[in-house]
């Protein structure tokens, strides 16, 4: 679906829970395109990428390549970096940023 429709990241969103329900929060995080997979064990971890891709296979979506990694320790994601032990804030001096208002 092309991101320049009213309302499509939310569609998209919505397509990517329904496809994905029994896998998100159970071994996997879902948000837009970004589907993050976590396992304790190796073995499990390839099984969950099965189901995964299984998934998106029935729903006729494809994956690009360039775009994926596979079997990260670690990943930065949305400003934080997470791996097996802790997650951490990447942007540890963010600043929000206030704009000026003019008053007329």
């Amino acid at each position: 679906m092309p991101f320049g429709f009213c309302n499509a990241l939310g569609t998209f969103q919505k397509l990517m829970d329904k496809i994905l329900r029994e896998c998100n929060e159970t071994f996997a995080i879902i948000y837009l395109d970004d589907i993050n997979i976590y396992s304790s064990l190796f073995k499990d971890h390839l099984e969950h990428l099965k189901i995964v891709f299984h998934k998106l296979k029935e729903a006729e979506l494809k994956l690009n390549l360039e775009k994926c990694t596979f079997l990260k320790s670690e990943i930065n994601y949305l400003g934080y970096i997470i791996n097996k032990e802790k997650s951490k804030t990447l942007y540890l001096d963010y600043k929000p940023c206030h704009p000026q208002i003019a008053i007329y």
